[in-house]
């Protein structure tokens, strides 16, 4: 399957998602800061369901692609596949190129570890990522 073939399928993907929440849950969720909070708190409440091995790779793809398209709509990026690893992310720009993140890989983690691995901190901690002043081999201050 083309590069262009699978980003239009996580597209439609988090699209469904959103559709599905809607329908199943009445409640509208936009590409927002907010619908990730919402996000957040859906996966806390029916992680206990299941176990590493027995979370539904659909829902972990459903909920990474709608959190994918949180991020972009936030962020700016691209949907692709990173060279190295294979793994389907986001390329977001930076300074001096870009820097991936995994949504897909994010939600599965979220799943089994719980709010420690929280797709709300992943989503806002992303803008830490892009800040262009950091100097990344000085400590923060703050």
């Amino acid at each position: 399957m083309s590069e262009e073939r699978m980003v239009q399928g996580i597209e439609h993907l988090g699209r469904h998602f959103v559709q599905v929440i809607k329908t199943e849950l009445e409640v509208d969720l936009e590409y927002d800061a907010a619908a990730v909070h919402t996000l957040d708190a859906y996966i806390e409440q029916i992680r206990g369901n299941y176990t590493a091995e027995t979370v539904p790779t659909g829902l972990v793809q459903s909920i990474g692609a709608f959190l994918g398209a949180c991020i972009i709509a936030a962020y700016g990026g691209r949907w692709g596949q990173e060279s190295e690893t294979s793994d389907w992310g986001i390329a977001l720009p930076v300074r001096d190129g870009e820097i991936w993140v995994f949504p897909f890989n994010k939600v599965y983690k979220h799943f089994v570890s719980g709010p420690e691995n929280s797709v709300h901190v992943f989503y806002t901690a992303i803008q830490t990522l892009l800040d262009p002043e950091r100097d990344w081999l000085e400590p923060s201050s703050g």
